[in-house]
C-alpha cells in the first residue's frame, strides 16, 4: 500500500547554509550523505596542497558536529575520491575509488566502520581484477553485515561495463575475511 505526502503537515525548514568540514583551505567535491540511527554521515573528496586526493567523513547530528574530520583511505601509497556511503542500524561501509601514487591504474576499495565510528574491517579492495580501470562505485550494507558493491569497470580495450560484488564475511579463527564474489565465484 502507498501512501501520499500529506502537504499540510509537510513543513520543510531551511538551516543557514554552512560548511560540512569547517575550512575552506582545499578543494573538496563529490559529497554523499547517509542516515545513522540518530545522526548522519557526510563524505567529500578532498584535495590537500600537494595535489593529493583522500576521501574523508564527519558524522552530524541535526547538523551540529559529532567528532572530528576522519582520513577514510589510510594507506599512505592510496589516493582515494568518488566515495559512495551506506548505513545499516548504526553501522556503516564506505567505497572509493583509489589509485596507487603516480600511477594510473584504479582499482575500489572499502572500509566498514562500527556504531561508534571505528574501523570495523581495514581498508580492502573490492575488484579483484588488475587489468581494468575500476571507478565510481555505489555500496549497500546487507543485514547480515555484509555489503553489496556495483562500479564501472573499464577492460583493456577501454570498454565501460558495470561490474559488482557481495563481500562474504567468513570468520577466521585469527580475523575476519571479507572475500568479494563476482559472478557467484569467489
Amino acid at each position: 500500500m502507498t501512501t501520499a505526502l500529506n502537504k499540510q503537515n509537510y513543513n520543510i525548514f531551511l538551516s543557514k547554509e554552512f560548511a560540512i568540514n569547517g575550512s575552506q583551505t582545499f578543494n573538496q567535491y563529490d559529497p554523499r550523505i547517509t542516515v545513522l540511527e540518530k545522526s548522519v554521515l557526510v563524505s567529500w573528496t578532498s584535495i590537500d596542497l600537494s595535489g593529493k586526493r583522500g576521501v574523508y567523513i564527519k558524522r552530524f547530528n541535526s547538523f551540529t558536529s559529532q567528532g572530528v574530520i576522519s582520513l577514510v583511505n589510510t594507506d599512505s601509497k592510496l589516493e582515494g575520491y568518488t566515495p559512495s556511503i551506506d548505513s545499516l542500524y548504526k553501522n556503516y561501509a564506505i567505497t572509493f575509488t583509489g589509485s596507487k601514487l603516480n600511477q594510473d591504474k584504479t582499482n575500489i576499495y572499502s572500509q566498514i566502520y562500527d556504531s561508534t565510528g571505528a574501523l570495523f574491517k581495514q581498508e580492502f579492495k573490492l575488484d579483484n581484477s588488475d587489468s581494468k580501470q575500476s571507478q565510481y562505485s555505489s555500496v549497500a550494507m546487507l543485514y547480515n553485515g555484509e555489503i553489496a558493491a556495483v562500479w564501472t569497470a573499464n577492460d583493456q580495450n577501454k570498454k565501460q561495463q558495470i561490474s559488482g560484488c557481495v563481500t562474504k564475511n567468513k570468520v577466521n579463527k585469527n580475523k575476519d575475511i571479507f572475500n568479494c564474489a563476482i559472478n557467484g565465484k569467489e
